[in-house]
């Protein structure tokens, strides 16, 4: 698995990959200066690298290594990330698993350290709103029932929490109860994307009445409670990324996937970059290269 990044004003597309492993997870910069990603090895239990690179010269480093897995990271300031990270354990089948999923924080000044003790099947799409840390997850251990147990019949599911979360200090606040679910509504909620001001919340929604899920977009205003849905073509979008007054989603239709924006006082979206197989095998190809 390779990166494509895209520049949305001179269309111009860069592959880039690295030698003997997949890339993945990748977050880019508000200010599109700085890329973060996932550096798996090939081969099973090789654990995984949390990688940035500078957009303008390719030059990378590795951020932190794990023997387990590293994903959905993102950028926080001052060289500091979040991310998610499960070790590798043998299931009663022999096989080898990665489903104890807790957040992690990284500091320069202090290294890696464990935030939560959750120990979650899923858990994905962090993302910072103020003071409040938004996230997907599902599948608590009996012993520590932190997410409640979803019921599958139901018309009204969510899969997103919220935790307050002190960015200065580095200091996630740990729930006593079991936590209850944001933004339940008629179907299924899932993959959230929060403005950095906190004004709003954008996530994706399928309904539950329909043979083969198709996931929507919700804008939540945060501010007003109000919600607005914008239907997707094609097979459905990808989570949302908030990224000042803008929303981005793409969707795959046929044999090319599309990128669009949508601004939060706009009625209509904008697409901005259209992605076929053509235009990938015709893309300028960089091999990184990762300094420790």
């Amino acid at each position: 698995m390779q990166l494509l990044l895209i520049d949305f004003q001179s269309g111009r597309k860069i592959r880039l990959r690295s030698e003997r492993a997949h890339l993945s997870s990748a977050y880019l910069s508000p200010d599109g200066a700085r890329l973060l990603f996932s550096r798996v090895p090939f081969g099973e239990q090789q654990g995984y690298e949390l990688v940035s690179c500078a957009t303008d010269t390719f030059s990378c480093r590795s951020i932190v290594k794990s023997s387990g897995s590293i994903h959905s990271a993102f950028e926080i300031s001052n060289g500091r990330f979040l991310y998610v990270s499960s070790p590798y354990f043998k299931a009663y089948d022999g096989r080898l698993r990665l489903n104890r999923n807790d957040i992690w924080m990284f500091d320069p000044a202090v290294g890696a350290r464990q935030l939560t003790d959750f120990q979650l099947y899923e858990l994905h799409s962090l993302s910072l709103g103020g003071a409040s840390l938004y996230f997907s997850a599902l599948g608590s251990p009996s012993q520590k029932p932190i997410i409640p147990k979803q019921d599958p019949s139901s018309n009204r599911q969510s899969s997103i929490f919220q935790l307050p979360f002190d960015a200065m200090k580095g200091f996630l606040s740990m729930p006593s109860t079991t936590l209850s679910p944001s933004f339940e509504a008629s179907g299924i909620a899932t993959r959230p994307s929060a403005s950095a001001d906190a004004s709003l919340v954008a996530f994706l929604r399928t309904r539950t009445d329909i043979g083969a899920y198709r996931y929507d977009l919700v804008v939540a205003d945060l501010k007003t409670g109000a919600e607005r849905l914008i239907t997707a073509p094609g097979r459905g979008f990808s989570r949302p990324v908030v990224i000042g007054d803008n929303i981005y989603v793409s969707f795959t239709n046929g044999d090319r996937v599309t990128i669009r924006r949508y601004g939060r006082d706009e009625v209509e979206m904008l697409s901005v970059a259209e992605i076929d197989d053509a235009s990938v095998a015709s893309a300028e190809v960089v091999d990184l290269k990762i300094a420790p």
